[in-house]
Protein backbone atom coordinates (compact mmCIF):
# COMPACT_ATOMS: atom_id res chain seq x y z
CA UNK A 1 0.00 0.00 0.00
CA UNK A 2 1.43 3.50 -0.86
CA UNK A 3 2.00 6.16 1.41
CA UNK A 4 -0.16 9.49 1.32
CA UNK A 5 1.10 12.54 2.89
CA UNK A 6 -2.03 14.59 3.75
CA UNK A 7 -0.68 18.56 4.21
CA UNK A 8 -1.28 19.74 8.42
CA UNK A 9 -2.29 23.05 6.91
CA UNK A 10 -4.85 22.87 4.84
CA UNK A 11 -7.78 24.53 5.74
CA UNK A 12 -5.26 27.71 7.37
CA UNK A 13 -6.36 30.51 5.96
CA UNK A 14 -4.34 32.26 3.11
CA UNK A 15 -1.31 33.86 3.99
CA UNK A 16 0.51 37.27 3.39
CA UNK A 17 4.46 37.61 4.31
CA UNK A 18 4.05 36.60 7.97
CA UNK A 19 0.49 37.83 8.31
CA UNK A 20 -3.09 36.24 7.67
CA UNK A 21 -5.20 37.29 4.69
CA UNK A 22 -7.09 39.50 7.74
CA UNK A 23 -4.63 40.90 8.98
CA UNK A 24 -3.45 41.94 5.94
CA UNK A 25 -6.08 43.59 4.96
CA UNK A 26 -5.83 46.16 7.72
CA UNK A 27 -2.22 46.76 7.30
CA UNK A 28 -3.02 47.64 3.77
CA UNK A 29 -6.04 49.71 4.72
CA UNK A 30 -4.01 51.81 6.96
CA UNK A 31 -1.06 52.01 5.05
CA UNK A 32 -3.22 53.78 2.45
CA UNK A 33 -4.56 55.96 4.86
CA UNK A 34 -1.06 56.89 5.87
CA UNK A 35 -0.21 57.64 2.05
CA UNK A 36 -2.74 59.97 1.78
CA UNK A 37 -2.28 61.79 5.01
CA UNK A 38 1.59 62.00 4.11
CA UNK A 39 1.90 59.63 7.65
CA UNK A 40 2.63 56.16 6.00
CA UNK A 41 5.40 54.78 8.55
CA UNK A 42 3.20 55.88 12.24
CA UNK A 43 0.10 54.41 9.96
CA UNK A 44 1.81 51.71 9.40
CA UNK A 45 2.61 50.51 12.72
CA UNK A 46 -1.02 51.67 14.02
CA UNK A 47 -1.92 49.18 11.22
CA UNK A 48 0.28 46.28 12.30
CA UNK A 49 -0.87 47.26 15.96
CA UNK A 50 -4.62 47.02 15.09
CA UNK A 51 -3.50 43.66 13.23
CA UNK A 52 -2.37 42.07 16.56
CA UNK A 53 -5.75 43.43 18.47
CA UNK A 54 -7.37 42.06 15.73
CA UNK A 55 -6.11 38.38 15.78
CA UNK A 56 -6.26 38.08 19.74
CA UNK A 57 -10.26 38.79 19.43
CA UNK A 58 -10.53 36.69 16.03
CA UNK A 59 -8.78 33.43 18.60
CA UNK A 60 -12.08 31.24 19.17
CA UNK A 61 -13.79 32.22 16.36
CA UNK A 62 -13.88 31.41 12.93
CA UNK A 63 -11.58 31.94 10.59
CA UNK A 64 -12.07 34.65 7.60
CA UNK A 65 -14.18 36.58 10.04
CA UNK A 66 -13.06 40.02 8.61
CA UNK A 67 -14.39 39.07 5.22
CA UNK A 68 -17.83 37.39 6.42
CA UNK A 69 -18.29 40.96 8.44
CA UNK A 70 -17.60 42.70 5.13
CA UNK A 71 -19.73 40.61 3.32
CA UNK A 72 -22.25 41.39 5.74
CA UNK A 73 -22.23 45.25 5.68
CA UNK A 74 -21.91 45.14 2.00
CA UNK A 75 -18.27 45.89 0.86
CA UNK A 76 -17.48 42.30 -0.97
CA UNK A 77 -20.16 40.07 -2.79
CA UNK A 78 -19.40 36.01 -2.99
CA UNK A 79 -20.18 36.04 -6.53
CA UNK A 80 -23.73 34.76 -6.80
CA UNK A 81 -22.72 31.74 -3.82
CA UNK A 82 -25.53 33.62 -1.57
CA UNK A 83 -27.12 36.64 -1.87
CA UNK A 84 -25.86 39.85 -0.45
CA UNK A 85 -25.59 40.67 2.56
CA UNK A 86 -27.64 43.30 2.77
CA UNK A 87 -30.66 40.72 3.01
CA UNK A 88 -31.27 39.77 6.77
CA UNK A 89 -33.82 37.15 6.57
CA UNK A 90 -34.37 34.86 3.76
CA UNK A 91 -37.96 32.98 3.41
CA UNK A 92 -38.80 29.60 1.52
Amino acid sequence: MERLKIPKHIDDPPQVLFFSLDEFVLIFMFMVVGVLVDMLLPAMFIGIGVARLFKKFQEGMMPGLLYHLMWWIGIVSLKGRVPTGFIREIYE
